[in-house]
């Protein structure tokens, strides 16, 4: 009898999965899958039509080629679900069952799984007004896959507290008595493709008008794109992510570039946290960064509050493992 959490974030440039066991944290599994779907295409090559089988996800009649199947075959010049309503998208539906399924078989114990709990987020301004139809529209997808002795239970948190869910709990899903949110005021800034998300935690107590959100690294991508189209040089997804996360492309140095596309985009992030912060900035034991998309902002964002700014080695996970660190706890305690 195995219970086993997942973290979903299902971000709009890369879907982020943590997953474990309850009591065995040596089995935590970790992966990203590119948020690219694009219908299927034939494949003459038995190698690759083979490596596309897990990529590969049927829903009704139509079949889908997710992540990096998706990236290599069609080339996009964007992401896919650049949109509010994308959680109501074909395309949400086809990464949510890859990324469930992947988890699964890199369980390597599908058959002896009993209790699964599913967490996932959205972002702080679409929380309220989409987390009953998210919830809802996983288990209806879901469901039908499970075991017959296997239960799911799906839950959807804000996007914007998972850092500090990170930051309460241990990897084991048991509370940090070191890190004590009742005795602690945090803030949190979740740097997403689409959305950055804002939080702040006043003594245990979240702050309704600080659970917030601005533009995301998308307009980075989309000014930079722009940038290297005018120069000739190669503007898809995989070139354009590869220079924001390395300022180089196949060993030219397009910093200059990054920086000229980051600076609007650092400008807005940085004005949204003086005014959600503010002078509640003095009263903060420590600002959490997180997000793929933290990097870009780190400096600036530590100009402005100094070394209270913290951020994890592996800032784009965090949220998915504050996500998966829930999902134990609530296993644990049910």
């Amino acid at each position: 009898m195995k219970q086993f959490a997942i973290g979903m974030d299902i971000g709009h440039s890369r879907v982020k999965v943590r997953a474990g066991f309850t009591r065995d944290q040596s089995s935590r599994i970790s992966f990203d899958i590119p948020t690219v779907v694009t219908p299927a295409i034939q494949l003459g090559n038995d190698k690759t039509r083979k490596e596309a089988e897990l990529d590969t996800v049927q829903i009704g009649s139509n079949t889908f080629f997710v992540g990096q199947t998706a990236l290599r075959q069609v080339q996009p010049d964007s992401f896919t679900g650049e949109s509010a309503d994308w959680i109501n998208t074909t395309q949400h539906d086809a990464l949510l069952i890859a990324a469930w399924r992947y988890a699964l078989d890199r369980s390597g114990e599908r058959s002896r799984i009993t209790r699964i709990h599913l967490v996932l987020g959205l972002p702080a301004k679409y929380y309220n007004g989409q987390r009953d139809a998210l919830k809802q529209r996983v288990v209806k997808l879901l469901a039908p896959t499970l075991g017959p002795n296997q239960t799911l239970k799906v839950f959807v948190q804000n996007q914007a507290e998972a850092p500090l869910q990170w930051i309460a709990l241990k990897p084991d899903g048991t509370v940090n008595g070191d890190k004590n949110l009742e005795n602690q005021t945090l803030g949190t800034i979740e740097i997403g493709h689409y959305t950055t998300d804002f939080s702040y935690c006043d003594r245990g107590s979240m702050i309704e008008q600080a659970s917030t959100s601005c533009a995301g690294v998308n307009t980075v991508y989309t000014a930079l794109a722009a940038l290297m189209t005018e120069r000739s040089i190669p503007s898809n997804v995989e070139s354009v992510e590869e220079v924001v996360k390395h300022r180089k492309l196949k060993g030219h140095d397009l910093g200059e570039l990054l920086d000229r596309a980051r600076k609007p985009f650092v400008a807005t992030v940085v004005d949204q946290a003086r005014r959600v912060f503010g002078q509640k900035a003095f009263l903060m034991d420590s600002l959490i960064l997180a997000g793929g998309g933290a990097p870009l902002v780190l400096n600036e964002l530590r100009q402005l509050f100094g070394d209270k700014v913290q951020i994890d080695d592996d800032s784009r996970m965090v949220v998915a493992e504050g996500f998966c660190r829930v999902g134990l706890l609530t296993l644990l305690n049910n």
